[in-house]
């Protein structure tokens, strides 16, 4: 409870400061906080696009917090997920439509992402090369493969 606790008060800081910036470049406050509830819940299409767009970031956010919980410093969340959206992509577009192509693209996403995170690791163990640095410059990689 006490998590959850810090959590909104985190939120609602987060959203004072924020209409603060607003009110500094001259708008007023309600006016920015209507513009805020009806962007991202305000219709069916908004409440689809705040979806969109959030949950890939609260599922990156929970992997890293499970990683540093391990006590590992993994910054390349970002890679890891592009990699597998890559791998999901891939699995998808070679398998017939159906339910079934849709857990074999999750798999394939699962084990993209691991597989591009075991490469931090395998380097790490290889040439003692730090995590911090090898996931932040397989970002970059997992980018331009994207690209």
């Amino acid at each position: 409870m006490k998590a959850l606790a810090r959590s909104a008060v985190a939120a609602l800081l987060a959203a004072l400061a924020l209409l603060l910036i607003g009110v500094l470049l001259g708008h007023s406050p309600a006016g920015l906080l209507g513009i805020f509830v009806s962007g991202s819940l305000g219709s069916p299409y908004a409440v689809a696009e705040t979806l969109l767009k959030s949950v890939p970031l609260v599922l990156t956010g929970l992997s890293v917090a499970v990683a540093f919980r391990a006590g590992v410093w993994n910054i390349g969340a970002e890679g890891q997920f592009i990699a597998g959206g890559i791998a999901a992509w891939f699995a998808a577009a070679h398998l017939p439509a159906g339910s079934l192509a849709s857990v074999v693209s999750l798999l394939a996403a699962s084990l993209g992402g691991a597989a591009w995170g075991a490469v931090a690791s395998l380097l790490r163990r290889w040439r003692n090369a730090p995590e911090v640095l090898t996931t932040i410059l397989l970002n970059f990689i997992a980018v331009e493969l994207l690209g």
